[in-house]
């Protein structure tokens, strides 16, 4: 009887352990996802960031236009910059992760929003850009 339930047990945790089993939300924390984010972007792995992406963003702009933005937005900033997750707050429809970002000595504090989709959270630049003016 004990070997029938620990099997039982066993194969439970293994179903779990399935994209979608569970409470049906995303199964990573918006920290984690935006330090992915943010890691893909310091290795310049530009492909990887778009597809971390929401869907409303990519459907609003091409891969290539997004390789054109980043290469705007990230001018001016070199290897030595750093940054730290300061805090994050969490909803049922979306989450907002604060990056403090330093760079030669000064240090500033944005916000990275993000929208559940599936089983795992997206960035949404829409959002965030609102957030941070």
């Amino acid at each position: 009887m004990r070997a029938a339930t620990g099997v039982s047990l066993a194969l439970l945790l293994v179903l779990c352990a399935a994209p979608g089993c569970g409470s049906g939300g995303p199964s990573r924390t918006p920290e984690e996802v935006t330090l992915e984010f943010l890691g893909t972007l310091k290795e310049g792995d530009y492909a990887s960031a778009y597809d971390m992406l929401s869907a409303a963003d990519r459907e609003g702009m091409t891969e290539e236009q997004w390789r054109g933005y980043l290469a705007e937005l990230l001018s001016g900033i070199d290897e030595s910059v750093s940054y730290e997750i300061t805090d994050e707050q969490t909803s049922e429809d979306e989450a907002a992760v604060g990056v403090e970002i330093t760079q030669g000595g000064e240090s500033q504090t944005l916000y990275i929003m993000l929208v559940p989709e599936g089983d795992d959270w997206k960035i949404s630049l829409e959002r965030s850009e609102t957030m941070n003016n």
